[in-house]
């Protein structure tokens, strides 16, 4: 498949899809002012999010802390 141009992996084109789509939606956001300007590295700060919030589901916390805390973080400041 590789000597074909196809992927080694499919999925590896499917994940960066979908980041390029996030990084499309954050400059969307960020030319209309709903999201801060200075967010560079949303991929970062999701995966941060994510992992924190299988941590809370491990350790019996409320789930959706961590995601609430990313969204009012992503907000422009008046």
């Amino acid at each position: 498949m590789e000597a074909a141009g196809s992927p080694v992996n499919p999925h590896d084109d499917a994940k960066g899809d979908i980041w390029q789509a996030f990084d499309t939606l954050l400059a969307s956001a960020q030319r209309t002012g709903l999201v801060r300007a200075d967010i560079d590295d949303l991929r970062s700060l999701t995966l941060g999010a994510l992992t924190m919030e299988r941590h809370a589901r491990d350790s019996n916390r409320p789930a959706g802390r961590m995601t609430d805390i990313l969204l009012d973080a992503l907000r422009r400041t008046t």
